[in-house]
């Protein structure tokens, strides 16, 4: 539950963005942003560049994308920072590759839950964002070819890649198995290289 972290006006977009996610999650609609995919959360998301929440949630995207820009934990950097955040971080590191700006549905649904879990292990661990329109070339260098993806770093190594949105309890769960030795996931290989988030379950 979302209630007792944060302000009501937060908590009701959270709620609804929680509705959103687990009511009309389609795994295979994609749209395609600078040749990345991007898994939407909604039929009506397979338009390029429009975020569309169920009307019911009355969640509009503006409102959205107001929530997302004023939060302060996950600090968007550039590449060159990122190389030296890398080398010099000495907490482990959750790097969130994602078009917000561009209105890329699941990144925009996936921001706030990863506030609240960098807000949760602050001083544990650091989480940095990377505006892939604005990064292209160090996208490619990532390899990264989804929207949104959460690469996970430990002492500038790689420990896990997970590919899509989720809620914070999931998010959780995967930071707790990365970084801290939590339990394993199941519907997924633990030893894959990528994760879908859809299909991690604890």
């Amino acid at each position: 539950s979302c209630r007792g972290m944060m302000a009501p006006s937060t908590f009701w977009v959270c709620a609804a963005l929680s509705l959103a996610v687990t009511s009309a999650w389609s795994p295979n609609m994609v749209t395609v942003r600078n040749g990345l995919r991007c898994t939407s959360p909604s039929v009506q998301s397979a338009i390029p560049g429009r975020l569309s929440l169920p009307r019911q949630h009355g969640v509009s995207r503006r409102k959205l994308q107001m929530l997302v820009s004023g939060t302060k934990t996950v600090e968007v950097i550039a590449p060159d920072t990122l190389e030296r955040v890398m080398k010099e971080s000495t907490e482990p590191l959750i790097v969130d590759f994602s078009a917000e700006s561009r209105g890329c549905a699941p990144c925009l649904l996936l921001s706030p839950q990863l506030e609240l879990i960098a807000k949760e292990y602050e001083g544990r661990m650091r989480v940095v964002k990377i505006d892939t329109d604005k990064c292209l070339a160090l996208t490619s260098q990532m390899k990264v070819t989804a929207l949104p993806t959460l690469i996970f770093l430990n002492k500038g190594s790689t420990v896990l890649r997970v590919e899509g949105a989720m809620m914070s309890k999931k998010l959780r769960a995967i930071v707790d198995y990365a970084f801290f030795a939590g339990p394993a996931p199941r519907g997924v290989d633990p030893a894959a290289p990528v994760w879908e988030a859809a299909k991690v379950s604890f």
